[in-house]
């Protein structure tokens, strides 16, 4: 498009929209959005934003919840010291144990295939993603027809 086209445009676009009337509230709005103001204020304290709570009730839960973070860091500095952890990490390690076995096997038998993909021509690879390309759009083809005939009226 033109830029003198975009301009015609824009300024045709932009008359319509001025001429067009001023939209009026609906005569129910301003005593729904006073009443729903009016609830909120009288909402019981805990039903409030925090900010709301009374200053007293503010200090108190965040002493609470201070003391809650303390106590949380000092047990992640004391459990590891602790011979109950210790003992769950073992059982834990032995329950883990296969999975891993499993992963470490997976994580060898793909590091050798790449390193065997790299030792291929890039000819050859492009060639069997081709083949496995051309073979999937087949198998589509082939069920896309075996339906419709399935599906057939008779």
């Amino acid at each position: 498009m033109s830029s003198q086209y975009q301009e015609r445009l824009q300024a045709e676009v932009d008359a319509v929209l001025k001429g067009l009337p001023e939209r009026t509230a609906p005569r129910t709005l301003l005593p729904r959005v006073m009443a729903a103001i009016e609830g909120r204020a009288v909402l019981p304290w805990h039903r409030q934003s925090w900010q709301m709570w009374p200053p007293a009730l503010r200090v108190a839960s965040l002493v609470v919840l201070l003391a809650l973070f303390g106590g949380l860091c000092l047990a992640g500095w004391k459990l590891p010291q602790a011979d109950a952890y210790a003992s769950t990490l073992g059982q834990l390690g032995r329950w883990f144990s296969g999975p891993c076995a499993v992963w470490n096997v997976l994580s060898a038998l793909s590091t050798a295939g790449l390193a065997m993909a790299k030792q291929l021509p890039a000819g050859f690879i492009t060639a069997c993603l081709v083949s496995l390309g051309l073979g999937y759009g087949l198998c589509i083809g082939l069920g896309a027809a075996w339906m419709r005939l399935a599906l057939a009226r008779r």
